[in-house]
């Protein structure tokens, strides 16, 4: 099996996981709306950033499993990190360095006032700006307005207010 092949395989397993939590939650719909969302925007920053994509779409699939699963945010990101690494590692699929940028990520995604490693900032963009290609909001959050902005600019979207 080659390289993207078996990524493609190990990310599918993830799925799979994900998709088994995601059935036996409150707001099924809604989680799965996210979490695939989230990762798929990951995967497109991550393209552009020239960082692994299956990496960054698995970290974003798994960047919520916590509230999926306990349907608490609170310290939803740390012990989401500590879930998601029992998931990679039960797949037999990651080698432990990639389940640590993941995991990290997942651990760091709700810190959007610093700056960190690459693929943290992946899944931080990518949490971020989701929501707006869903919703439609009319104008940015502020509490988010700069980051946006700077994600949109390099998508090439608009760079205004108002998406």
């Amino acid at each position: 099996m080659n390289a993207p092949e078996q990524k493609h395989k190990a990310l599918e397993k993830v799925q799979n996981i994900l998709d088994s939590y995601i059935n036996q939650s409150q707001h099924i719909i809604k989680n799965a709306s996210h979490a695939y969302g989230v990762a798929h925007c990951a995967a497109l920053l991550a393209k552009r950033r020239n960082l692994d994509p299956y990496l960054c779409a698995a970290a974003g699939l798994l960047h919520d499993i916590y509230f999926i699963v306990h349907a608490t945010y609170e310290d939803h990101d740390i012990l989401g990190a500590k879930l998601a690494y029992s998931i990679l590692q039960d797949t037999d699929m990651y080698a432990e360095n990639d389940i640590h940028l993941i995991t990290q990520a997942i651990a760091r995604h709700d810190l959007r006032d610093k700056v960190h490693e690459p693929y943290d900032e992946v899944l931080k963009d990518a949490d971020i700006i989701f929501p707006y290609f869903k919703d439609l909001p009319e104008t940015v959050n502020p509490s988010v307005s700069e980051r946006v902005h700077r994600i949109l600019q390099e998508l090439h979207c608009s760079g205004d207010n108002t998406l």
